[in-house]
């Protein structure tokens, strides 16, 4: 299973993914499935969007939940990071 096979059949708690997996997220899991743009990284600043060719998701039963928040929250807020994404992707 990729992991948007996985997280379309339940098993995941969230994903970053595109908008062109939506409609097959809502699919499959109908109601159980929502959408929000990723929180700005100062409270009242605006939402930003971006395209890559990676895509985060996590499993819904990960033992380490703390260190994955932690990477994501680093990959989208640290200079240095971003810019490793860009240069990889």
């Amino acid at each position: 299973f990729t992991f948007t096979s996985r997280f379309g059949a339940g098993e995941g708690l969230f994903t970053f993914n595109g908008n062109w997996e939506a409609a097959n997220y809502q699919k499959a899991l109908g109601d159980n499935v929502s959408f929000f743009l990723v929180p700005p990284a100062e409270a009242g600043a605006n939402h930003v969007a971006m395209g890559a060719a990676n895509s985060f998701s996590v499993a819904a039963k990960s033992k380490h939940l703390n260190e994955i928040v932690y990477f994501l929250n680093w990959v989208h807020t640290d200079p240095a990071a971003r810019q490793i994404i860009v240069d990889v992707t």
